[in-house]
């Protein structure tokens, strides 16, 4: 059980980018234009976002407070929030919106790690939750964009 909690915790992400991947890569050409302007704008947006999260507040790792060994090794940081939850929820949502089946598939894959990482004591729950809601907001908010650029582009041209 353990190897397969550290599996998840620390390479089942990698596995969520290749299937998002192989995605865009086996997509039709107006599918892959949305795939990838959305996640030129989710992407780092998320990454901001979580950035600004963790300044805003801190949640000590579950090793440090319990005072054990982590399954996974890991810095004395700042938990909050899992940025593997966020990237890779971040990333699934961004399939979803193109490939509902497969984007729910990699929901379910996001929840296995950010649970795996709970069990590992690196994250505590809150830290994958606002992960996921992080990433929910901001797909969203890139989607809005995207539509918003579209109408201006649409003005001018």
């Amino acid at each position: 059980m353990t190897l397969l909690i550290i599996f998840a915790a620390n390479y089942l992400f990698w596995v969520i980018i290749a299937i998002a991947l192989l995605k865009f890569l086996f997509a039709k050409r107006a599918t892959r234009s949305s795939l990838f302007w959305t996640a030129i704008i989710a992407l780092p947006l998320s990454f901001l976002m979580g950035k600004i999260a963790s300044g805003l507040f801190f949640n000590p790792r579950p090793f440090v407070i319990e005072h054990v060994q982590p399954l996974i090794p890991h810095s004395v940081s700042n938990g909050f929030p899992s940025d593997h939850t966020l990237f890779a929820s971040t990333v699934a949502m961004i399939v979803f919106l193109h490939y509902k089946r497969t984007g729910i598939v990699l929901m379910v894959l996001t929840l296995i790690v950010g649970i795996a990482r709970v069990l590992a004591k690196v994250h505590s729950p809150i830290d994958i939750i606002s992960g996921i809601a992080i990433a929910i907001f901001v797909v969203n908010l890139s989607v809005w964009i995207n539509i918003l650029i579209k109408k201006l582009y649409n003005k001018e041209g």
